[in-house]
């Protein structure tokens, strides 16, 4: 049986690449035969593109944003080319490309089953309204699965309720990562939804310590991946000191 998983797989984000890598990692455990899509939605690709946020900025008169990301271009590169050699390491990607409706039909037509995996997919805000990402180009005989998808939205709007309905009824199974989504969904969809874990927690620190470099002494260290900077104010939090690392925060409470 030949597995696709469809998921944010390329993007230039801790979290996004680490849940691709957990995902694939989970699934091999019951078959070997699973690949992640190559899809490349163009709407997130201009998210790590400095050329297309430094022309962005300035043609909606935003200046501070357009300087912003001129001095750090060459450093989003290097951030770029980093994400990509990672990947290209340890990532199983399927050999095609696909850019739109068209190519995705044609290369996921080998597929036996497809799942949409984790990270905020089903969020339209976070992907242009891509309905792609709800398995729109699956055909009747493909098996349609959720693992652990997510959507962060609390309500339907009356622009996507109808496609968000029609497509998550086709699904066979579905799971997903917030207890809100799941009352959410539950509201409109005749099919049973369950809450499921971040596949990056489905994996113990024997597997994630492969992928650490050994020159990295962590062990006096908790890491705490967080969007929001106000949970370090919390008073229940004793630190000594706090260590920034782009998106990361590691924080040392010994």
């Amino acid at each position: 049986m030949k597995i696709g998983v469809l998921t944010y797989h390329d993007a230039s984000n801790y979290g996004a690449s680490l849940q691709a890598q957990a995902s694939i990692a989970t699934i091999e455990k019951f078959n070997t035969d699973v690949e992640l899509i190559d899809y490349k939605n163009n709407f997130r690709s201009g998210l790590y593109d400095p050329n297309q946020r430094i022309i962005e900025s300035f043609q909606k008169n935003k200046y501070k944003e357009f300087f912003l990301y001129i001095l750090s271009y060459f450093g989003v590169l290097l951030r770029n080319k980093s994400f990509q050699s990672y990947r290209n390491r340890y990532f199983k990607i399927s050999k095609n490309s696909s850019f739109n409706d068209e190519d995705l039909i044609l290369n996921t037509e080998k597929y036996d089953v497809i799942i949409s995996g984790s990270d905020q997919i089903w969020n339209p805000n976070n992907n242009g309204y891509d309905l792609n990402y709800l398995l729109k180009f699956a055909n009747c005989n493909q098996r349609k699965i959720s693992f652990s998808s997510s959507m962060t939205i609390q309500t339907l709007s009356d622009d996507i309720k109808d496609d968000y309905i029609k497509l998550l009824n086709k699904f066979d199974y579905l799971s997903v990562r917030e207890e809100n989504t799941v009352h959410t969904l539950g509201k409109y969809l005749n099919n049973k939804i369950i809450q499921t874990l971040d596949p990056v927690l489905l994996h113990g620190v024997k597997y994630w310590d492969k992928f650490v470099s050994e020159s990295i002494k962590y062990k006096d260290y908790d890491l705490h991946y967080v969007n929001n900077s106000s949970y370090f104010t919390n008073p229940l939090l004793k630190k000594k000191h706090i260590i920034n690392i782009g998106s990361f925060k590691i924080v040392d409470i010994f």
